[in-house]
């Protein structure tokens, strides 16, 4: 075989090679489009509506935990529950925590609320005809009320108890199902019968024995009552004379305060004007038992937010940084 019939018989193969190639491709891609023609067309599509509500609903995925303020919706699906969101002031976010079967919140007044949330459930005021009462809901949103006429809560730490103050200033301790222990009526608890003052919850000791509350002049806190659920005793203290600021805390036993004299701020101006001022901030321990004070730091215009670490420990921001330090009274 010449040159010429060998280099036409190559070329022949290769044009072959070639339509193969094509025919074969072609063929795949048929395929691929009839795979996506298989898409049943009465199936809607995704939109850009539905994409945004399916990033909303990851978003509000529900909390394990509940924390920090909280606010109250209309449920979009139920005008008659409610759907609780706990509530970041600093960034704004909101995230969805739970449903509750019962419309607690005020119909275009989506506020803040008080709350407790403890081991499981959450404890909260229902108005009812300007009555206060308060309700314990599950995690399947279903309530129990379990008091009225009242003007603060707080649940103890282990859920034995519930402290209730009214406007009348008498303190109410119930079991946790609201079942009255104890009364102790407001000339008991204010003996001065100061029309001016106000009693208020304040705290429980860890181990739900010893509750705190405050006897309290507008922002102003004049006294300290504890009450002992053990043996129902009580006891008032005078504080009238200390410059207690906004930061207060008292330790578990309930024989001293810790506390700064940074003055109640409700606006970030003022809260700016004071910064600005420089003023002289200081750290105190206050023993209730026999009367002493002292003072265990300074600041520039800074608040301390003392807490107790233990019964002789206080724990407070650092005046020239941003760790927490400790104090200890031993």
């Amino acid at each position: 075989m010449d040159n010429k019939k060998i280099t036409l018989l190559f070329s022949l193969v290769a044009i072959l090679f070639v339509i193969v190639l094509f025919l074969l491709y072609k063929n795949y891609k048929q395929n691929i489009i009839n795979d996506y023609d298989l898409i049943p067309t009465s199936v809607p599509q995704p939109t850009s509506v539905s994409v945004i509500a399916t990033v909303s609903q990851t978003a509000n995925a529900p909390e394990t935990n509940l924390s920090g303020s909280i606010i109250i919706k209309p449920n979009p699906s139920d005008p008659n529950k409610s759907d609780i969101y706990s509530k970041d002031y600093t960034s704004g976010a909101e995230k969805y925590f739970m449903t509750i079967n019962d419309r607690i919140y005020k119909e275009g007044n989506f506020y803040s609320f008080k709350y407790e949330y403890k081991q499981g459930y959450i404890y909260l005021i229902k108005d009812t005809q300007n009555i206060s009462e308060l309700w314990k809901y599950d995690s399947s949103g279903n309530g129990t009320k379990l008091y009225s006429d009242f003007s603060g809560f707080m649940v103890s730490n282990n859920s034995q108890f519930i402290a209730l103050t009214t406007n009348k200033n008498s303190v109410i301790i119930t079991d946790i199902n609201g079942r009255v222990l104890r009364e102790y009526t407001g000339s008991q608890i204010i003996p001065s019968n100061d029309g001016n003052l106000s009693a208020e919850t304040f705290k429980w000791s860890p181990d739900d024995k010893l509750f705190f509350g405050r006897i309290s002049l507008a922002t102003q806190t004049q006294g300290i009552f504890k009450i002992n659920v053990s043996d129902w005793s009580y006891k008032i203290y005078d504080t009238s004379k200390l410059p207690i600021g906004m930061s207060m805390d008292i330790n578990s036993s309930g024989d001293k305060l810790t506390f700064d004299n940074v003055p109640f701020m409700f606006d970030v101006d003022t809260a700016n004007a004071f910064e600005k001022s420089k003023t002289k901030v200081s750290l105190y321990v206050y023993n209730l038992e026999i009367g002493s004070t002292k003072i265990i730091n300074t600041s520039i215009a800074k608040s301390f937010h003392p807490t107790w670490k233990n019964s002789n420990t206080v724990e407070y921001d650092d005046p020239n940084g941003t760790s927490r330090l400790t104090y200890s009274l031993n």
